[in-house]
């Protein structure tokens, strides 16, 4: 699989952080020690309802992804829905070999991912995705 030539991301203009949009495909970090994942951003509500809970990423400003900055994501794969602190673009996350760098613990769940992010961007043509 190669991918090529991502959609931007769009950039505020007072500032170096991308603006995550619903819809985004991102690679993100659940929590210390586990790889990037590829995941799309979703609304708080989205993981409030699959979280079957009344606490949104945006409220409570304490750890584990739930401050104001935390961006709400489902990840490819596990389809869990998240808080998490920080993601990396899809295009920048290639460029450093995310898709890679998986140990023998993750393989099997992170090539199910890969296929899954693979099967989403050829539906709604996010990105360019060639056969290899």
């Amino acid at each position: 699989m190669a991918l090529q030539r991502c959609k931007d991301v769009a950039m505020p203009s007072n500032t170096t952080t991308p603006s995550w949009l619903p819809g985004d495909v991102v690679w993100a970090t659940f929590s210390k020690g586990c790889p990037p994942w590829p995941a799309l951003v979703v609304t708080p509500g989205d993981v409030m309802h699959a979280n079957d809970t009344t606490q949104s990423c945006h409220m409570d400003g304490g750890s584990k992804g739930r401050g104001s900055n935390s961006i709400p994501v489902q990840f490819f794969g596990s389809y869990e829905c998240v808080c998490v602190s920080s993601v990396t673009s899809m295009q920048e996350g290639l460029g450093r070999g995310y898709h890679m760098r998986i140990g023998v613990k993750y393989a099997a769940a992170f090539g199910a991912s890969l296929y899954q992010l693979r099967c989403y961007l050829k539906v709604h043509d996010t990105c360019k995705v060639e056969d290899t």
